[in-house]
């Protein structure tokens, strides 16, 4: 699968969970379980990003490294976001907060990748290499962390390490502590 295509099914899974969260208040019913999908599903995200697509974006993309030092900034304080919520409880300040902000710098972040990196990506990279990294999107998304790593730093010889350690960490802490029943909608095998 192409590395965009695989990127936009991500994309519109998360929209699709922003949009539901937006109208549903603390108590709400599944909302818990939506914001726990949203924590999973975004964690593996970014971590596949900074990985595989944002090092292909600095290596072929004519001004890729501010483009890529953009939205890794935005990611990584989205990280500080999730992180607060998933240490967080429903319905305190601090985490309703952080939900608001995530909600709304998501969306942001999702538009500044669609419309600003994406057609540079479209004519700067072969489409053969954009199925090849498209595949290891794939592949890595089953190894990646679960659980939001603020202190992590976004490089991805980093994350290829500490990245596949803190993912098994976290795939036990799901199992012992029943988090692992949340399921984040995948994105369709190619």
């Amino acid at each position: 699968m192409n590395a965009l295509t695989f990127l936009r099914a991500e994309h519109e899974s998360v929209l699709g969970m922003l949009e539901v969260l937006e109208g549903a208040g603390p108590g709400a019913p599944g909302r818990d379980d939506m914001v726990a999908n949203l924590v999973i599903a975004e964690s593996r995200h970014e971590t596949i990003e900074q990985e595989i697509f944002w090092p292909i974006v600095r290596d072929v993309v004519p001004g890729g490294d501010e483009l890529a030092d953009t939205a890794i900034g935005q990611e990584v304080e989205g990280e500080k976001l999730l992180d607060t919520i998933e240490h967080g409880k429903a319905g305190e300040e601090e985490y309703e907060s952080a939900l608001r902000q995530f909600l709304s710098a998501a969306r942001e972040h999702i538009e500044y990748e669609q419309n600003e990196v994406w057609p540079r990506v479209r004519e700067a990279v072969p489409e053969s290499d954009l199925e090849d990294a498209g595949n290891r999107l794939e592949v890595a998304r089953k190894r990646a962390p679960t659980r939001p790593h603020p202190k992590t730093p976004p490089n991805p010889a980093v994350l290829k390490t500490t990245g596949a350690m803190a993912a098994a960490v976290d795939k036990v802490r799901d199992a012992l502590s029943g988090r692992s029943r949340h399921h984040p909608p995948e994105t369709p095998p190619s």
